[in-house]
């Protein structure tokens, strides 16, 4: 018996608004926030959280061939670390 084998294009792919961690671009926002994550100040927890998280974006960069997001969501990253007061 052999197994039947889907194409890619067969495959749903994901949004990258459906990843737990991206904002949906709304009224009043000029672009999707690719990094929004409120910190539960307890810092185990954050770790487990961005391992997920990582692990969830890895996927989706996977799947979908698009590897660049990366840039995003490092960038918004960085962006979040500024406006939350580290600076």
């Amino acid at each position: 018996m052999t197994k039947s084998k889907v194409s890619q294009k067969d495959t749903p792919r994901q949004e990258i608004t459906d990843l737990p961690f991206v904002k949906k671009r709304t009224k009043g926002m000029e672009r999707n926030h690719f990094w929004v994550v409120k910190p539960t100040e307890d810092y185990t927890k954050d770790c487990q959280i961005d391992a997920t998280y990582g692990a969830l974006a890895l996927e989706y960069m996977i799947e979908n061939n698009n590897p660049s997001i990366l840039t995003s969501f490092i960038l918004d990253m960085a962006r979040s670390y500024r406006d939350d007061d580290h600076h």
